[in-house]
């Protein structure tokens, strides 16, 4: 029986890991994966706190221009009220818009603190800004939409 003795190169490739090589590893893609996802909610936090702000200066340019426009004749045509519409309508659209946004970005604020905990930081983004930004600009779009409404009918 000639059994032959494997080469020392081949028992190298082939011998299984330790459990701490394999641990190592898992971790070491755990934190990465953790570090990315970190990094897509704050580009996300940023690229939402950016489309907020333009949001906010398309509407009320648009609206300022229109009721400039509508108020600035002291005999207006009876249609020229109905300029206001668009405003009206972008106003409450806006509104409810910002709304939901403030009600579906609360549990991202939560996973950022605890992506920022697992990662060790001490501090973490404050996401809950952009909650607080977005309850705000409802507000403030919901009485606008407001005011043109009366502007709108009694104006």
């Amino acid at each position: 029986m000639n059994v032959k003795k494997p080469k020392t190169s081949d028992v190298c490739r082939t011998a299984p890991q330790s459990s701490l090589t394999i641990r190592a590893e898992r971790d070491a893609n755990g934190e990465e994966l953790l570090w990315e996802q970190f990094r897509v909610h704050v580009d996300l936090y940023k690229t939402y706190l950016e489309l907020l702000l333009k949001f906010n200066a398309f509407f009320y340019g648009i609206t300022g221009g229109i009721v400039a426009f509508v108020l600035s004749d002291a005999n207006p045509p009876p249609l020229l009220r109905f300029a206001l519409l668009l405003p009206i309508i972008m106003s409450f659209g806006f509104a409810c818009l910002s709304g939901y946004g403030a009600v579906t970005v609360r549990p991202v604020a939560t996973e950022v603190r605890r992506l920022a905990s697992r990662l060790s930081f001490e501090t973490s983004p404050n996401v809950a800004l952009l909650a607080g930004l977005l309850v705000l600009c409802s507000l403030i779009f919901f009485l606008t939409s407001i005011a043109l409404t009366a502007l709108f009918f009694w104006g």
